[in-house]
């Protein structure tokens, strides 16, 4: 079948269970659908990673509903990289990441919706962990998010996994 064909799994190594999305080239438009095929066997197979690689972060995304609005009752939680690097320190320190620049592509999104673009999709080129992407599925909205590092698509694939009402929005390819 087209998961198959498409999936490379590696072999075992040090103890912990690896895979490679990087095979992954969908037909056509209608198969995105194996990218989110792809998101359930990684969560089915290879979730939760091991406790070292990662840290746990749980978000609060009211922060970004608009003054009126219901507040969100699943606020979520995103893994990050633990240790040294910039993205992932801001969401820790701060549980947020480019706060200003999150609030205008909200805008934006808002804007589209509003402007009777049924189905809105927030594209994300070069997700890194997955902030953006976490966000605006979080508050509704359907997501492509693409990225090409490894580390980066294990821990947005788990952050996925932990949420599977933002997962329903969102299709990661880690392709760069």
């Amino acid at each position: 079948n087209s998961i198959n064909e498409n999936l490379s799994l590696q072999s075992e190594y040090d103890g912990e269970k690896r895979i490679d999305f990087s095979n992954s080239k969908p037909k056509d438009k209608d198969d995105l659908d194996q990218f989110k095929d792809l998101q359930n066997l990684f969560c089915s197979e290879f979730f939760p990673l091991p406790e070292t690689s990662f840290r746990k972060v749980e978000l609060n995304f009211n922060n970004f509903v608009k003054k009126g609005e219901k507040p969100l009752i699943n606020q979520g939680s995103m893994f990050v990289i633990p240790l040294n690097d910039i993205v992932s320190n801001g969401i820790i320190s701060g549980k947020s990441w480019e706060y200003t620049e999150t609030l205008q592509m909200l805008a934006i999104m808002s804007r589209a919706a509003s402007n009777g673009v049924n189905t809105p999709y927030f594209l994300d080129i070069g997700s890194n962990v997955g902030w953006f992407s976490t966000v605006m599925a979080a508050l509704g909205y359907n997501v492509i998010a693409f990225d090409a590092m490894k580390s980066n698509a294990l821990l947005f694939r788990s952050t996925l996994c932990e949420n599977p009402k933002m997962m329903e929005k969102v299709t990661f390819i880690n392709k760069g």
